[in-house]
């Protein structure tokens, strides 16, 4: 009886909600004029961390939040809403999913920039904010935000606790009990639900940092396994199935079939989570200070369930027999089925054989429920996270604690109703989660219309900045380089430049590359013909006096040969890197009782090529007093990054070393990039760039004197320095001028005390 309820209740949803999506995607992707056209490279490069930012307020990364948003939506969303909505309307609907996608992201832009936008700090010092809190705040309507918070509770306390637990039990009954090789060592559901109720703890108390953090690696790991699994099992048959959905999709265009395609593409965007407001609550807490960031991170994750989709459907294609799954669905009576037969017990045992993979050992099926499992725990985190945050705007803290004992105690619940009742209540739990889920999707898609323009002038806000402005030529070279693992391709590199080729290979090698990057031979200490590597003339010593040191007492001269790309006052705290982008002192050392001499002080970047001697020595006579090593990534400091990474310096590797003397003080900062293989210094055995590094801060009981133009260092390939001088010590040499080339020796800036 109270299946055919929520069967009828679905059915009619569906309606309602396939018509409010359609205006929602049209008008929305109108209104915004195509911002899934116009800015995915824009989104990727958000997701990858190009555009991010340490320095500015918020929690976790763009990247982070789009993992921890969209690992749910992912698996159990995409993985069942898939099963579902073949059942319903046939393979061919997997078409209309991938359209009708394209239109709907604009929902998950529009709810998460209006989250960000209308955050708060609670009363413990945590970010809070939910598309509820959004409505409250902008369209200054109380009761609908409690009304949109009171749909959302109930699909986070089904959609994010119980169904997590269905779907592990049946994977796991699927991987094991298939093959006939159970054992008393397994757990059952209620085993499952403490487990996942341990780990959920165990993220939960970290708070957001932690559960971003672990949703960055659950993301990458969950997706090797699942390539795994494919590898090591049975690869799915693919040689019809194009022709089999397209078949079916072909006859699902009728007025006769509307209904079911309605209702499975109603069902497929509640279980991937469109407008439920789970997103909209994680990416409010990204650090930026621009709402439409978060927005605009958020828009590519119907793409990523849509990807989902399709390996779903070639698993289920690999059940049926590869192109006939058009005819499985036909014969199996498909079309003529109502939603109670299609939610009918035995819907357990074909979920079950997705995870059935091979007879005997089931290896490729262990692999794939390995993947639900890494996948699932920090996905129901987000949820509890999400709710957590719509009960605060609802009613507060004490709100919120109370729905998240109450989170708890569903998964528990949900374990133990399937130790006892099995097969029988999975698919009422199936069909509970699809209502309420599109409950909270019709809540949610509603007030991405009534948040739409709010948006909208957060977007045009953003495009006016300078972050938002990069080439499209410029985006292809940094989502590269944002991709690439730089450090390793650095490390190769570095291995590469340290052999010692044979004579007939190593000089004509070393010859080319002086042309390439036409390097004053002249001046090397040695022939070509002497040095042994690549790497030994990277870092060849000059003649003697080929470079001069100023003698000026008060001159502080060019550490290195280089282009002053950058120079000028640091102003509150801030650093410009180029038109518009800039960083914080605070970040670059690292720490802030190092940055604070250097505040309202002076600053100069200094950029080696390839070109250049890349030895570094000392700016004045001085001791050193100490060094700060900060590991980090490698990314190229070449004129794309730094008009196009947002805190390009404080993210690479950097090696600080802090000089004194009578006159003042310089903080000389050695810039990683990608192809340094190391940074190394004459007064320390430090070594950058290993595969274990940790952060060093080391001050010397005796400091290490050094004369004026001493060597001090080497990059092994170009890099950056930047000198930091201290507040009204210096002043800059006249004949300076942003982009001038500069020779080691030659003076830079004067000491004001004589």
């Amino acid at each position: 009886m109270f299946m055919d309820f929520l069967s009828v209740l679905a059915s009619n949803i569906s309606l309602i909600l396939a018509g409010m999506l359609a205006l929602a995607g049209i008008v929305l992707t109108i209104y915004l004029k195509l911002p899934q056209l116009r800015y995915p490279f824009l989104s990727l490069k958000l997701i990858l961390g190009t555009l991010d930012w340490s320095g500015t307020r918020g929690k976790i990364t763009p990247g982070r939040s789009f993992a921890a948003s969209s690992l749910s939506a992912m698996v159990p969303g995409a993985f069942l809403g898939t099963l579902l909505a073949v059942l319903i309307a046939g393979p061919g609907i997997i078409f209309w999913i991938w359209i009708v996608s394209f239109f709907l992201s604009p929902i998950h832009f529009v709810l998460s920039t209006a989250a960000h936008r209308s955050r708060k700090r609670t009363s413990s010092g945590s970010v809070a904010g939910s598309s509820s809190e959004a409505i409250a705040q902008i369209t200054r309507s109380r009761w609908l935000s409690i009304l949109a918070a009171s749909f959302f509770i109930p699909g986070a306390l089904i959609g994010g606790a119980a169904l997590p637990v269905v779907f592990l039990s049946g994977s796991l009954s699927g991987a094991f009990d298939l093959t006939g090789k159970a054992t008393e060592f397994l757990p059952g559901p209620t085993g499952i639900a403490i487990a996942l109720a341990l780990g959920l703890v165990a993220l939960s108390a970290g708070g957001i940092k932690r559960t971003g953090l672990f949703s960055k690696f659950a993301f990458y790991g969950g997706l090797i396994l699942i390539f795994l699994s494919l590898m090591v099992g049975p690869i799915p048959d693919v040689s019809g199935i194009l022709d089999d959905v397209t078949a079916a999709f072909q006859d699902s265009v009728s007025l006769e079939r509307l209904p079911s395609v309605l209702l499975a593409m109603t069902v497929y965007f509640a279980f991937t989570e469109v407008g439920s407001g789970k997103a909209a609550a994680i990416s409010a807490t990204i650090r930026t200070d621009y709402p439409a960031k978060a927005g605009l991170s958020m828009q590519l994750t119907l793409l990523l369930e849509s990807g989902i989709s399709a390996l779903v459907l070639l698993l289920l294609g690999s059940i049926s027999g590869a192109g006939h799954l058009y005819e499985w669905y036909l014969t199996s009576g498909g079309p003529a089925q109502s939603l109670v037969q299609i939610f009918d017990p035995s819907l357990y045992d074909l979920f079950r054989a997705f995870f059935f993979r091979s007879p005997g050992s089931n290896v490729s099926g262990w692999i794939l429920f390995a993947a639900c499992v890494v996948l699932i725990i920090p996905g129901m985190t987000a949820w509890w996270y999400s709710l957590y945050n719509n009960a605060y705007s609802l009613g507060g803290k004490r709100l919120s604690v109370a729905f998240s004992l109450i989170f708890f105690a569903v998964i528990i619940g949900t374990g133990l109703s399937l130790q006892f009742f099995g097969s029988k209540v999975f698919p009422f739990l199936l069909l509970l989660a699809a209502v309420v889920l599109m409950i909270g999707s019709l809540s949610g898609t509603i007030a991405s219309l009534l948040l739409m323009r709010s948006s909208r002038n957060e977007l045009a806000y953003f495009l006016k900045s300078r972050e938002a402005k990069a080439a499209i030529a410029g985006d292809f070279f940094l989502i590269l380089i944002s991709v690439l693992p730089q450090n390793l391709i650095s490390k190769l590199f570095g291995w590469f430049s340290l052999i010692r080729f044979p004579g007939p290979i190593r000089r004509p090698l070393i010859r080319a590359f002086a042309a390439a990057y036409k390097i004053n031979i002249d001046e090397a200490e040695k022939p070509l013909e002497e040095y042994p590597s690549l790497n030994e003339f990277f870092i060849r010593r000059l003649k003697e006096g080929v470079r001069p040191v100023d003698a000026d007492p008060r001159s502080i001269v060019s550490p290195v040969d280089a282009r002053a790309s950058r120079f000028g006052d640091i102003t509150e705290g801030l650093l410009i890197q180029t038109k518009g982008i800039v960083y914080t002192l605070k970040d670059l050392l690292g720490d802030s009782d190092r940055a604070e001499p250097y505040l309202d002080g002076k600053y100069m970047v200094l950029y080696l090529s390839p070109q250049d001697y890349h030895r570094m020595h000392t700016p004045i006579e001085c001791k050193v007093q100490g060094f700060n090593y900060a590991p980090g990534k490698l990314f190229p400091v070449n004129d794309i990054a730094v008009e196009g990474l947002h805190g390009l310096f404080p993210k690479n590797e950097r090696l600080t070393s802090f000089l004194v003397s009578p006159r003042g003080s310089i903080a000389m900062i050695k810039v990683g990039a990608t192809n340094v293989g190391k940074i190394r210094v004459t007064y320390d055995t430090i070594r950058t760039n290993k595969f274990f590094r940790r952060k060093r801060d080391i001050k010397y009981d005796a400091p290490v004197e050094m004369a004026k133009g001493a060597e001090i260092g080497r990059f092994e390939m170009g890099s950056t320095v930047i000198l930091l001088f201290e507040r009204e010590t210096v002043e800059f040499a006249e004949h300076m001028y942003e982009g001038i080339k500069v020779k080691l020796g030659q003076p830079i800036a004067y000491f004001l005390r004589k």
